[in-house]
C-alpha cells in the first residue's frame, strides 16, 4: 500500500527537470509532507515503472512518446486515481488536459508559485480520496484498482477474479493468473475482509448476513459462504 506521496517527473530537458525538481523539494521542505521523488528524461523509462506514482509531472512535448499520449496511455488502464500535472510551453497544449481528467498545469519556465499551487491542489485531492490502492501486475497490464471499489477478490482454482466498480460506476471483473497470498498483505487495514480460505469482501458493501446457513449477501447482489473458521472476525468486523 502506498504510505509516502510517490512523485514522477517526465521531462526530457534535463535543465528543466532540475528546476523543477528543486520547487518540489523547497514545497516538501516548508510543508514537511513524506515524500519520494524520482526523476525520468523520457516516457519509456516511465512506463517501466508508472504504477509506483500517485503523481506525477508530465512534459507535454517530449520526443518518442510524448505527454499527452502518456496520460491517455495511464487512463486506458486503468489509472484514474494517478494525478497528473502537466509541464509545457504552450498553454493551448495543456487545455487539452481536460482531456485525460489532469489536475493542473504549469508553464514553462516553471516558476515556484505554479509548483506551490499545483501540489497545493494534489494534496487536498489526495487527502480527499485517502484510500488504499492495490496494484494488479497482469499480462494484460498493471491495474491500480481503489479497495474501497472493490466488492470481492476470489480464487478459483489458479485465478484471481475480482469484481470492482470504475470511475463511471460500471461493475468490472478482472481475471488473472495468480494466488491470494501475493497481495493478502496489501489488503490487511482495508474495506476488505475474508470470508473464507479464498474469499476477500468489501465489508461496506455487505448488505446481509444469514448465520443459519453462513451466507453473506452483497448489495450488488452477489452472495459469498463464509467459513467457520472466519465467521467471528467476519462479524466483528462487518458489525464495527
Amino acid at each position: 500500500m502506498e504510505k509516502k506521496i510517490t512523485i514522477a517527473i517526465v521531462e526530457n530537458e534535463i535543465e528543466d527537470a532540475k528546476v523543477l525538481e528543486k520547487h518540489i523539494k523547497d514545497f516538501f521542505l516548508e510543508n514537511k509532507e513524506d515524500y519520494v521523488l524520482d526523476v525520468f528524461l523520457n516516457g519509456f523509462d516511465f512506463l517501466e515503472k508508472k504504477e509506483q506514482y500517485s503523481l506525477i509531472f508530465l512534459d507535454i512535448e517530449m520526443p518518442g512518446i510524448n505527454g499527452m499520449d502518456l496520460a491517455k496511455k495511464l487512463r486506458n488502464e486503468n489509472s484514474d486515481n494517478q494525478i497528473i500535472i502537466f509541464v509545457t510551453n504552450m498553454a493551448q497544449f495543456a487545455i487539452q488536459g481536460y482531456k485525460v481528467n489532469a489536475l493542473d498545469f504549469c508553464l514553462k519556465p516553471v516558476s515556484y508559485h505554479d509548483v506551490y499551487i499545483s501540489l497545493t491542489k494534489a494534496l487536498d485531492v489526495l487527502e480527499h480520496n485517502k484510500d488504499e490502492v492495490l496494484v494488479v501486475k497482469t499480462k494484460a497490464g498493471t491495474y491500480r484498482l481503489s479497495t474501497k471499489n472493490i466488492v470481492t477478490i476470489s480464487m478459483v482454482q489458479h485465478d484471481v477474479t475480482i469484481f470492482y466498480y470504475d470511475n463511471n460506476g460500471d461493475e468490472q471483473k478482472l481475471s488473472y493468473r495468480g494466488a491470494l497470498k501475493e497481495i493478502e498483505k496489501e489488503l490487511q487495514g482495508t474495506e476488505l475482509i475474508r470470508a473464507n480460505s479464498g474469499t476477500y469482501v468489501n465489508k461496506d458493501m455487505v448488505e446481509s448476513y444469514n448465520p443459519t446457513d453462513n451466507i453473506c449477501r452483497l448489495k450488488n447482489g452477489m452472495t459469498c459462504s463464509v467459513s467457520r473458521s472466519h465467521k467471528k472476525g467476519f462479524i466483528e468486523e462487518v458489525t464495527r
